[in-house]
């Protein structure tokens, strides 16, 4: 925020009560593709969408889990996490970024 206050979210009841000062729930959509028909996801898309103004945002941090399973060799199940972190600032309303996640057994 620009006046130095920090605001967050989680999807977590237990880390939202703790929160001094929570954001409102976000509107967030996610969407999967699978372009080459392997039934494996090639591609994520998420959206997020803050009920804020976006001239107070100084920094957006996403941070996700997920989950994926080992096979060819051994079988198991993993967690990963991802983290976005943008600084804005100038403010912010909208933020475009992609990347890349390699899973490699």
């Amino acid at each position: 925020m620009a006046d130095g206050s920090s605001q967050s979210f989680s999807t977590l009841k237990s880390i939202n009560q703790v929160q001094m000062n929570p954001l409102s729930m976000p509107l967030v959509r996610v969407h999967s593709d699978d372009f080459d028909s392997n039934n494996k996801v090639d591609f994520y898309g998420i959206q997020i969408q803050l009920k804020t103004d976006p001239s107070l945002i100084r920094k957006v941090e996403v941070l996700g889990t997920f989950e994926y399973y080992v096979s060819d060799k051994l079988r198991m199940r993993q967690i990963g996490m991802i983290n976005l972190s943008v600084d804005c600032p100038n403010g912010a309303s909208k933020i475009v970024t992609n990347g890349k996640i390699v899973l490699n057994q």
